[in-house]
């Protein structure tokens, strides 16, 4: 492929090294984009880490002299039974116009073909997401055929002064994550209530696991967990971002839905993120989500804080 960066700056893949700078490269592209940064070192370590991504061939970094000024990289190029493979790229708002989210997008596009030939289902899909505000991205977009497929918003919510969550109704048990007994059963419970939702994308037992028990931010007790009869039914698996506390995800098996249990597990949330100083949490939600999460956040006191768009097209290899 015939690069179109300007004269002098450089191509090259990520490195775990490297997440320091990505970090700030996403917070410098979304504060000029008018929204706060979200996306933390420890992610961004967290994912370079992660074995379904290949950093020589699906990363890419762009440097002019010793500062990244772009960064993109393209997902599940590894995983057949993923609904698409999903691409991502960031410039820095000093570099716009130099020609780096256009090869960033020639470069995911050219992996994904790789990747779409030694798939046997067809069609392949490739999605790319972007904040619903950034104009020069969807007009970039759009021009390569890619078209709007589904939206996505992040909430939050301010709980330093919410009222005490309620008790667990009776024959339900609500405690904090056993990292000793928990984790295969949260793993299954995560594929069982995530398995039917658009986007997902499977993960093994132990890159799930790692990425909960390796970040540096773990906290058992900031994760709630549900038993029926000693069954796991429900948990919200929490962290810490940039201030805030985050629900990275909210899973009730589907058995045990409108009882009241994603609730119950989302006001315990607040009330401990409370107890250890954090007055402000967020999630992100999949405007289609069929369970009526939206409604539950929304019940909850959440409110909508940003929306992004994810793009489509298919992959002809």
């Amino acid at each position: 492929m015939e690069s179109r960066l300007s004269p002098g700056l450089v191509l090259r893949p990520a490195r775990v090294s490297d997440a320091a700078a990505i970090t700030r490269l996403m917070a410098a592209a979304d504060a000029a984009e008018g929204g706060e940064a979200w996306v933390t070192e420890t992610d961004i370590v967290e994912d370079l880490n992660d074995p379904d991504l290949n950093l020589e061939t699906d990363t890419w970094v762009v440097e002019d002299g010793t500062a990244m000024v772009g960064y993109g990289e393209l997902w599940n190029a590894r995983e057949e039974a993923a609904d698409a493979m999903e691409a991502q790229a960031w410039t820095a708002p000093t570099h716009v116009g130099r020609g780096i989210g256009s090869t960033l997008i020639e470069l995911s596009e050219a992996a994904a073909v790789t990747a779409a030939r030694r798939f046997d289902k067809r069609p392949v899909l490739l999605r790319n997401f972007i904040w619903a505000q950034n104009q020069p991205a969807r007009e970039m977009l759009e021009a390569r055929d890619y078209a709007v497929v589904r939206h996505f918003f992040h909430m939050g919510i301010d709980v330093a002064e919410l009222p005490p969550p309620p008790a667990a109704p009776d024959g339900l048990e609500l405690r904090s994550l056993d990292p000793a007994t928990d984790p295969r059963p949260l793993f299954e419970l995560i594929v069982q209530a995530f398995r039917n939702h658009w986007n997902w994308s499977p993960m093994t037992f132990e890159n799930f696991w790692r990425r909960i028990a390796e970040r540096d931010d773990f906290d058992p007790y900031l994760t709630p967990v549900v038993l029926d009869q000693g069954r796991l039914i429900g948990a919200s698996i929490n962290a810490t971002k940039l201030g805030q506390g985050w629900v990275q995800d909210l899973a009730v098996h589907e058995s045990a839905r409108r009882r009241g249990t994603g609730e119950l597990l989302l006001r315990h949330s607040f009330a401990r993120f409370a107890e250890k100083g954090w007055t402000k949490v967020g999630l992100g939600l999949d405007s289609g989500n069929a369970t009526g999460a939206l409604r539950l956040y929304e019940r909850v006191g959440m409110h909508i804080t940003r929306r992004f768009d994810a793009f489509e097209k298919e992959i002809v290899a």
